[in-house]
């Protein structure tokens, strides 16, 4: 039951209700407040990690160029222990104050050289970065650590030194120590909020540097265990997390440098309650003084009330109540005083009561009009483009226009439902905009229009039986029909079909959503600047954070207040320049700090809040500048020392090769004169000489013929060097046919199957691939020797690179594929001289061939079941022809057929 109360009353309530929505802004403001803080602490997170994470990215990358430098320095991969102290003394110098310490440690973990010798030997080889750069055999990043060396605390990085020769082998691991502290006071550098704490951390959550609010011990784990988690996932992370005691953190973590290398971790964390206490304190102190507002304007609501408005209203009631017994005792005077809008009411309602007779008559008249107004009302309906519903009290519809029925045709149907206005959502389609909740009774607009709503710009879907079948997006108006006794008689309708102009609406909502999200989250610094006075008009968060001015202090600057004054000229023109999408050639910013950066500019002109207008968007390239300068200046340097190494490394070959041929001949001449000497003691005194003596001289001339079997191969292996090769298309079928029957008319009473390929053709120099195959077929002849049944294939086939290759295979005495890899170098041999003969020079001959022609060699074989040896040739283009066949070619002179070319094993 509702309860009555008093004017006063009420004029006090009315005070206090006044009142009330101040409160409500009040306490929206705070929670706005705090809201806006906490986006800006969260944005403020993801920048400090991030200039954080390009910090570290700057040292690693700086630690590991550096490391590279140090493993190609010949001190380091050389072994003089001097000359590599000396070198990092030097290197030591050069970064005095970025790195700590540079050293070598030996593959075992022994520190090798250092810029300052400790004072005991150390061993790193526990250390994570050792172990991980002889692991990965790359750049490796270290934990923090307490340096044997200096006792100071250390972040390491390591990379593998390899020695510059033939064998490539690990030397030791390069190290560079980082000391924490430079760290920790890099990290302090950065401009962070009074709440925030940032850390730098290994893989293991130990902290390598602290900044900010909390105060944490370097080398302790990370203080909160929501942080040392999300370091163990190993992915950046943005969350909220609760603290050891309770307290919720904003934290941001992201890792550093490249898993297989080792990370470290960037991370930052606010506390919720430091970062709200001052909003959440601001606001208790204005509802305290809203609420003694609100006590003292009640209070004087309640004394003024009685006064100004209560009694001139109680006149106004005795003056009704006269009226309404019709007393002519109305004419009496208005006292003077009181509200100016009461006194001129008393005033107008004496008027009234005089007019009121007058009115009665000419009501007649009136209601014959409006009857007429009426007709002439439904002929307008019905031409009106928008439909009209006339609803009645009943909820039934008293009047439906032409165009109501073209856009509902289902509405003449649902005016014989027993109740229209509330008939199933489901069955006549009537939905809210999303198309897809039914819409309910209570919240249909003609509903709401008879309970005395008036609406605007009402939308929603109908369909089906309502809609005649397509959907349809209907907008319109209500408005409440009060009859001549102030009650609610029925509600009017207008509405129009609006599903083509919804559409177009919405997509164009959606394309300003879109840009406006691409806008804002955008990484790259943007803007909008009016072309006409070059002034900001709108920037995103990066560009705040990147450039250093604050939103209001880009919005009071021009474009050309970021520009050096020496390229505003430049910049004019280029403004000056066509609408199009553009890239521009980089520019040069000026930062709030002063600092110059080179940027790349992507912009393109359009129409902001009517004014003619560009978006920029500006891509940081300075430290790419910076590296491609210091990548150009290694990679010159580099060049020029393999161009050194190169022409060093070509004049000892050919001082080598010359000193081979020198002496080479220079030994033959004494051969001559002791294989000439014992001939003729052979000649003249045999029949003097006893047995044993004879035994000695047969020795002294086989070891003399087998010597100068040994300089002929050296000559011809110097001759393959020197000989320029010719290539050109050849079959080698013929010239092994003819090596086979010369091997049969040496040893007669041999018994070999051989098998030839008709067609062995490729491409190469004919007298030397004749060397190759003089070398490998004899071999293949001699280690048949004691084989029953010896057989020799010769061949060719289709190599996986489209090459061809030459294959010798043989069933013959084979040898142990552990000591194949020694098997081509010059004066190995598998077997002993007493076994089979030769000089270990064939196969080096063969293998320096072949390396010549750009084809590889190699053997297969099994001990006592033969061996294979094949060879790659580049193939036979159709279009040229091979040589006759039968046509001899020769190789160079010197050239030893009983070369066998293999190794002796030493163990």
């Amino acid at each position: 039951m509702l309860r009555t109360f008093g004017l006063r009353a009420a004029l006090t309530l009315l005070v206090l209700i006044a009142i009330a929505p101040v409160f409500g802004i009040v306490v929206q403001a705070s929670l706005s407040e705090q809201r806006s803080r906490v986006e800006r602490a969260e944005g403020s997170l993801r920048s400090v990690v991030d200039l954080a994470d390009a910090q570290q990215e700057r040292f690693i990358d700086g630690a590991r160029q550096v490391l590279a430098a140090m493993a190609h320095s010949p001190p380091l991969y050389g072994e003089d222990a001097a000359a590599c102290a000396a070198y990092l003394k030097r290197l030591q110098q050069e970064y005095p104050v970025t790195y700590g310490a540079f050293g070598l440690l030996d593959t075992q973990g022994q520190l090798t050289c250092r810029a300052t010798a400790p004072a005991t030997p150390v061993n790193s080889s526990d250390r994570l970065f050792f172990r991980k750069a002889i692991e990965t055999g790359r750049f490796s990043v270290g934990e923090f650590t307490l340096s044997r060396a200096s006792g100071r605390a250390v972040l390491t990085f390591g990379l593998p030194v390899y020695r510059n020769d033939e064998s490539r082998s690990l030397r030791g691991v390069a190290y560079l120590a980082m000391d924490v502290a430079q760290a920790h006071d890099h990290l302090r550098k950065l401009a962070l909020m009074p709440e925030m704490t940032l850390f730098v951390a290994d893989r293991n959550g130990v902290v390598i540097a602290a900044s900010g609010a909390k105060e944490v011990r370097v080398g302790s784990p990370l203080p909160e265990p929501f942080l040392r988690q999300a370091i163990a996932r190993g992915q950046p992370r943005f969350e909220r997390g609760t603290g050891a005691d309770g307290a919720e953190w904003l934290y941001a973590v992201r890792p550093v440098g490249r898993a297989d290398e080792g990370l470290l971790h960037v991370a930052a964390m606010v506390s919720s309650a430091d970062l709200l206490a001052p909003a959440t304190q601001r606001l208790h102190q204005q509802l305290g003084a809203l609420i003694v507002i609100a006590l003292l304007a009640g209070a004087a609501a309640w004394v003024f009330g009685d006064r100004i408005v209560v009694r001139p209203v109680a006149r106004m009631l005795q003056r009704v109540d006269a009226l309404r017994r019709e007393e002519s005792a109305l004419d009496g005077s208005v006292p003077p005083g009181g509200l100016l809008e009461l006194r001129e009411l008393e005033e107008r309602f004496q008027d009234m009561a005089r007019g009121l007779a007058e009115r009665s008559i000419q009501r007649d008249g009136a209601m014959a009009e409006m009857a007429a107004q009426k007709t002439l009302l439904g002929s307008i309906f019905d031409s009106m483009a928008e439909g009209v519903l006339v609803v009645g009290r009943d909820g039934r519809f008293n009047h439906i226009n032409a165009a109501a029925h073209a856009i509902m045709p289902g509405l003449a149907q649902l005016n014989r439902q027993a109740d229209p206005v509330r008939a199933s959502a489901e069955e006549w389609g009537v939905y809210h905009l999303d198309g897809v909740t039914p819409m309910d009774p209570e919240g249909r607009p003609a509903l709401r229009a008879l309970s005395g709503e008036n609406l605007d710009n009402f939308r929603y879907v109908i369909r089906g039986r309502l809609s005649g079948g397509p959907d349809k997006i209907i907008q319109g108006h209500t408005r409440t029909l009060m009859s001549p006794q102030g009650e609610r008689d029925g509600a009017v309708l207008v509405f129009a079909d609006i599903s083509a102009a919804y559409r177009a609406e919405q997509a164009l909502k959606d394309s300003e959503q879109r840009y406006r999200a691409l806008f804002e989250s955008n990484p790259h610094p943007m803007w909008v600047y009016d072309l006409e006075t070059l002034r900001f008009l709108t920037v995103n968060d990066s560009a705040v954070a990147h450039y250093g001015y604050s939103r209001d202090e880009f919005l009071a600057m021009t474009i050309k207040d970021i520009r050096p004054a020496e390229d505003v000229q430049a910049l004019l023109a280029a403004v000056d320049g066509n609408d199009g999408l553009r890239t521009l050639e980089p520019w040069k910013h000026r930062l709030r700090d002063g600092r110059l950066i080179y940027v790349e500019i992507s912009s393109h002109t359009l129409d902001y809040g009517g004014r003619r207008a560009r978006m920029v968007l500006a891509h940081d390239i300075t430290e790419r500048r910076l590296a491609q300068q210091a990548l150009e200046h290694i990679n010159e340097t580099l060049e020029r020392r393999v161009g050194e190494r190169t022409r060093e490394l070509d004049m000892s070959n050919r001082e080598l090769e010359s000193f081979s041929y020198s002496v080479s001949h220079d030994l033959r001449a004494p051969l001559q004169v002791i294989d000439g000497f014992g001939r003729a003691l052979v000649a003249r005194y045999s029949q003097a000489l006893d047995q044993q003596a004879r035994h000695y001289l047969d020795r002294i001339r086989d070891n003399t013929r087998q010597m100068g079997e040994l300089i002929d191969d050296l000559l011809s292996l110097a001759r393959v060097t020197r000989t320029e090769i010719r290539a050109e298309p050849v079959n080698l079928a013929p010239k092994a046919t003819q090596i086979i029957e010369r091997l049969r008319q040496r040893w007669p009473d041999r018994q070999v199957a051989v098998e030839i390929d008709e067609d062995m053709s490729c491409s190469g120099d004919a007298r030397l691939l004749a060397v190759v195959l003089e070398n490998l077929i004899e071999n293949a002849w001699k280690f048949t020797a004691r084989t029953q049944g010896a057989r020799i294939r010769i061949g060719r086939k289709a190599g996986e690179a489209g090459e061809n290759v030459i294959y010798v295979s043989d069933n013959g005495a084979g040898f142990d594929m552990a000591y194949a890899a020694k098997l081509f170098n010059a004066f190995q041999r598998l077997h002993a001289a007493s076994e089979f003969d030769g000089t270990g020079i064939g196969l080096a001959t063969v293998h320096r061939i072949i390396t010549r022609h750009g084809g590889r060699v190699w053997a297969e074989a099994s001990l006592g079941q033969g061996a294979t040896f094949q060879f790659t040739l580049k193939a036979v283009k159709h279009e040229e022809q091979p040589h006759p066949a039968g046509r001899r070619q020769s190789g160079p002179s010197g050239a030893d057929p009983d070369d066998t070319g293999r190794e002796q094993c030493a163990q």
